[in-house]
């Protein structure tokens, strides 16, 4: 069996945030998955889990979607 190394943005246990969403809500990074070749990040939050590419996440809130909700 081949041990393969792969090198990612984020880690098992990061808190990251998703660019889109309004809310700003911090998520945990669970896992990595491969889909065509492309590594997407399993995101978790409360019970949910889903998968995001790396585009989609930050690791740090975007602050101006908190002004436009005040």
């Amino acid at each position: 069996m081949a041990v393969i190394n792969i090198v990612t943005a984020f880690d098992d246990g990061d808190m990251v945030y998703l660019k889109t969403d309004p809310y700003q809500y911090r998520r945990i990074v669970v896992g990595i998955e491969i889909i065509g070749g492309v590594i997407a990040y399993i995101l978790a939050i409360g019970g949910e889990s889903s998968s995001h590419m790396e585009i989609e996440i930050a690791t740090e809130a975007d602050q101006s979607f908190q002004t436009e909700q005040e």
